[in-house]
C-alpha cells in the first residue's frame, strides 16, 4: 500500500510537470512561435492536470460536465483532422492525429463514472486481473499500449533524424521546430499513465 503510494505521488509529480511543459508550448502557440497548433498543447495539458489529480485523489462518482464535453468536442475534432489527412493523402499524419482522439476517449471513460464502478468491483476481488476488467477497459488499454509502442518507435527515428532534417519532421507528424524528444515523451508518459489509472484506478 504504501509503495502504491508513493507510485501515486510520484506519477502526480510526473503529470504536473507535463502539465507545465504543455502551458509553456501553449503559450509559444498563442504567440504563433509553434507550428503545433494550440489545441494539442491545450489538450494535453487539461489531460496530465486532470491525472494529476486523479492519482492523489478518490474518482468522483459525478463526473465533471465541462471536462466531458471538452473532451468528448476534443475526439471528435482530431478525429476529423484524422480523417482530412487520410482523405488528402496525408497518411503519415493520421496515426499522429488520431492518437488525441484516443487519449480523449480513455480521458472520456476515467471521467465518465465507469472507472468508479470498476475500481470499485477490483476492492472488493482483491488484485485486479483481465477478467475484472471490462470489453471497453480492454479496448482502450490495449490501444495506449499500441501507441506507447509507436511512440516509442518516434523517439528513435528522432533520434536517427538528427542528420537528416526532412525526415525527422515526417515521421513526426507534425512540422516545425516544435517537435522534440520532450514532447513525444511526454505523450509517451502520458498513454502509460491513462492505461495504469484504468487498470488499477491509480489506487
Amino acid at each position: 500500500m504504501v509503495g502504491l503510494m508513493l507510485l501515486n505521488r510520484a506519477l502526480a509529480g510526473l503529470m504536473l510537470a507535463i502539465a507545465g511543459y504543455h502551458t509553456v508550448r501553449l503559450v509559444a502557440a498563442g504567440r504563433g512561435r509553434a507550428l503545433v497548433g494550440w489545441q494539442v498543447e491545450l489538450t494535453h495539458l487539461v489531460m496530465a492536470a486532470v491525472m494529476a489529480y486523479m492519482t492523489l485523489r478518490p474518482i468522483p462518482v459525478k463526473p465533471d460536465i465541462a471536462l466531458l464535453i471538452g473532451f468528448t468536442v476534443s475526439a471528435a475534432w482530431f478525429a476529423g483532422r484524422s480523417v482530412r489527412s487520410l482523405s488528402a493523402g496525408a497518411r503519415w499524419r493520421v496515426v499522429h492525429r488520431m492518437q488525441h482522439s484516443v487519449m480523449c476517449a480513455a480521458m472520456l471513460f476515467m471521467l465518465s463514472g465507469a472507472l468508479t464502478g470498476q475500481v470499485e468491483r477490483m476492492q472488493m476481488m482483491g488484485s485486479p486481473d483481465a477478467s475484472q476488467l471490462s470489453l471497453l477497459s480492454l479496448a482502450l488499454v490495449g490501444s495506449l499500449l499500441v501507441l506507447s509502442v509507436w511512440n516509442v518507435d518516434q523517439l528513435g527515428q528522432l533520434q536517427a533524424s538528427r542528420f537528416a532534417p526532412g525526415r525527422l519532421l515526417r515521421a513526426a507528424g507534425t512540422g516545425g521546430l516544435s517537435v522534440s524528444t520532450v514532447t513525444v515523451s511526454c505523450r509517451l508518459a502520458m498513454c502509460l499513465a491513462m492505461s495504469y489509472l484504468i487498470v488499477v484506478g491509480g489506487r
